[in-house]
């Protein structure tokens, strides 16, 4: 995938996001309730983004931090520390992009402590870990050619905040996606997870589709390719939420299985069938894209001891039009899926129309939702409800 289809990718995520007015539907029968007194206010700086299409939530020194980056390459390469209580506590890391200490241009990261930090360069295939001081330690390329050239069977590193990166006996699991678009080819090979030897270097790709994408057709764009990789609750897996497809998925890597684990449908999901082909035809591409409804993301929650779900009910006819001619379109439905460790659904509830599937935040402390509305600063409200 070159920096072209990437810049696409952001542009269509950012422009669905957006919102219009008199939208009325019908409510589920369970709306998320919060607590006013618990919200927290997190002021942002010149240099940041209110839109975070990658974050972490860090416990420093017993302390909660939201960890974010920018939504696009900057330079310099900034990670901002909030600390959820204490804005004196929050604090702001820069890395060189070039030099000795150079991390390149940072796509993605991943935090592990404060000594182990991991800095990818998608397009160089290129990770970096360093410490707060910037100081690079050691260097991993995560492709066999060389150059920069993609491969039928390359890939590159995908983190957001439906799928981040996992450290486990010394290897790094890194959520990723087919090199080559547009993947209609790719839905047979392991290419959705790669396992990364912190030892020696050396990297495998784990994890393929299930059946519905393997029977043929093109399933669109990220919303409806990219599934959501996450821990799971044992800590010896991975729950995999496909975004077609209601069943949850256990990804065992030390025998490399995927299963079944549990049905998790939503009210707002209808079944979803795919392109009989792939188009380059854009109006064809975003009428399919918009026009199903989809699973964002599956969040496991260790402090709970739960699973939550993010569901996603397609445009409206109406809105799709408008959207098609660069238009907002009216906010669509969506909901939260509760699920206990065992996979058993619990409730599903409705979510604000202020909500982006990207602002779900698990502390020790609480829930938080990301209200978007306010650019210079972060408003998580509290969920009093779960």
């Amino acid at each position: 995938m070159n920096k072209p289809v990437f810049w696409v990718i952001i542009s269509l995520i950012l422009f669905s996001c957006k919102r219009g007015e008199n939208f009325k539907n019908e409510i589920p029968k369970n709306s998320i309730e919060f607590d006013s007194l618990k919200d927290i206010e997190i002021p942002l700086s010149k240099s940041a983004s209110n839109f975070f299409m990658l974050s972490q939530e860090a416990l420093i020194s017993n302390e909660e931090y939201l960890v974010y980056c920018n939504p696009f390459p900057n330079d310099p390469n900034l990670i901002f520390f909030s600390n959820l209580k204490d804005s004196t506590q929050s604090f702001t890391l820069d890395f060189e992009t070039e030099g000795p200490n150079g991390v390149g241009e940072m796509s993605d990261f991943f935090i592990y402590n404060l000594d182990s930090i991991f800095i990818f360069d998608r397009y160089a295939y290129q990770i970096s870990l360093v410490d707060s001081s910037g100081n690079v330690k050691q260097k991993f390329r995560l492709k066999k050619s060389e150059g920069v050239d993609t491969d039928d069977d390359s890939v590159i590193p995908w983190l957001d905040n439906k799928s981040k990166a996992l450290l486990k006996d010394g290897f790094l699991y890194i959520p990723s996606v087919p090199d080559v678009d547009p993947f209609y080819q790719n839905y047979n090979n392991n290419n959705l997870l790669i396992k990364l030897d912190l030892n020696s270097g050396d990297f495998e790709l784990m994890l393929s589709y299930p059946n519905k994408y393997k029977q043929g057709g093109f399933w669109g764009g990220p919303d409806h390719m990219i599934p959501s990789i996450a821990s799971s609750l044992d800590s010896n897996g991975f729950v995999i939420s496909f975004p077609v497809v209601d069943s949850i998925f256990y990804f065992d890597p030390a025998v490399q299985t995927l299963n079944q684990k549990s049905l998790a449908k939503s009210d707002l999901v209808t079944n979803v069938s795919p392109l009989s082909q792939f188009s380059t035809d854009r109006e064809i591409r975003l009428r399919f894209q918009l026009g199903n409804d989809f699973y964002f993301s599956i969040i496991p929650d260790f402090y709970r001891k739960r699973y939550y779900r993010i569901v996603n009910e397609k445009y409206s006819d109406q809105s799709i039009e408008n959207m098609l001619k660069r238009e907002p379109g009216f906010p669509i439905r969506q909901s939260l899926l509760v699920l206990n460790e065992r996979f058993e659904m619990i409730a599903e509830y409705s979510l604000p129309e202020n909500f982006s599937r990207y602002g779900f935040f698990v502390f020790k402390s609480g829930l938080y939702i990301l209200n978007k509305e306010n650019e210079n600063k972060l408003v998580l409200r509290h969920i009093s409800l779960l």
